[in-house]
């Protein structure tokens, strides 16, 4: 489903298995609700919402819903995954911190804006992930909003289906 919404507004979002997302939007975006994805190779469902604004400007909502506990939950193994990534495409100066979301210790970087390697210009990035519980991991990250964008996406509230 395609929305486009007001000045602020309040987004219900129900993931495939055990989950609702609330959050707040501030400004003129199109949020485009994908449909869950089932990777049947890893058990797993991907959940997504993206906020979309000007110039490929977005926001990555991500629930990945496991059929199974997980044993390896870490936040190192999501920020090596992560460095990892950004690595290969020769982007530095990436800042990992930690919070609490949810009640639950989160992993922030940010990214700044540059030009790569490559030759092309890589986006300011905010982002954080957590595991909600052993077999939910949430992640977010915001590509060229801005902060406002992102503080309002740290104050998403998730909670299980009744």
């Amino acid at each position: 489903m395609v929305y486009l919404v007001g000045t602020t507004c309040a987004i219900e979002y129900e993931t495939a298995m055990h989950h609702i997302l609330n959050f707040n939007v501030g400004s003129q975006y199109t949020i485009v609700d994908e449909p869950p994805l089932y990777v049947s190779e890893s058990n797993k469902w991907i959940n997504q919402v993206e906020l979309q604004g000007d110039d490929e400007k977005q926001a990555i909502i991500a629930v990945t819903e496991y059929e199974f506990p997980q044993s390896d939950i870490s936040l190192e193994s999501i920020r090596q995954s992560k460095e990892d990534n950004i690595k290969e495409l020769g982007v530095g100066g990436v800042t990992f911190n930690t919070t609490t979301i949810n009640g639950e210790t989160a992993l922030t970087y940010h990214v700044p804006r540059q030009t790569v390697p490559r030759g092309f210009t890589f986006p300011e990035i905010y982002a954080y992930s957590y595991w909600y519980d052993n077999s939910t991991e949430v992640g977010v990250s915001v590509n060229g909003l801005g902060k406002a964008v992102y503080d309002d996406l740290l104050k998403m509230q998730i909670k299980e289906k009744a």
